[in-house]
Parts: structure tokens; sequence; C-alpha cells
């Protein structure tokens, strides 16, 4: 079913960003999770892969500029 697909994309969305050093896993797991399966349910409602493209670029770009303009890196 698309919550079983979402559920397992958040969980391998969560896995992937492991490879990136600088993300505690124990602390954002759960918002890599969610976000993963967001984008998923995006995908499958719309039928088009650029909408989550965009929403994961926009959300990077966002908390960037705000590490940015604050110094505070954002968990």
């Amino acid at each position: 079913s698309k919550v079983h697909l979402s559920f397992i994309s958040g969980l391998l969305f969560m896995l992937i960003h492991l490879l990136n050093p600088e993300i505690n896993i124990l602390v954002q797991g759960l918002n890599l999770f969610c976000a993963g399966f967001l984008l998923t349910i995006l995908y499958l409602k719309f039928k088009n892969i650029w909408l989550p493209f965009v929403f994961h670029f926009a959300n990077n770009i966002f908390y960037s500029k705000i590490e940015l303009i604050t110094g505070y890196k954002l968990e």
C-alpha cells in the first residue's frame, strides 16, 4: 500500500543520511524519517518527482541560510 511504501521510503531516507558524519541519527532520526515519509507522499499524490525534489532543496537552503545568519546549527 502507499502507506507501507511511504514508511519504507522514510526509513531509507533516514538511513541514507547516516552517510553524513554531521548527522546524529539519535537526535535527527525522527525528523529525517518524517521528511522521507512526506516526500514520498508528495510524489505519490502528484506523480511528479520535481515537487519532492524542490521541497528537499528548499528545506536544505532554508536551514543553511538560518545557520549562516545566526551561526546556530539547527538540529
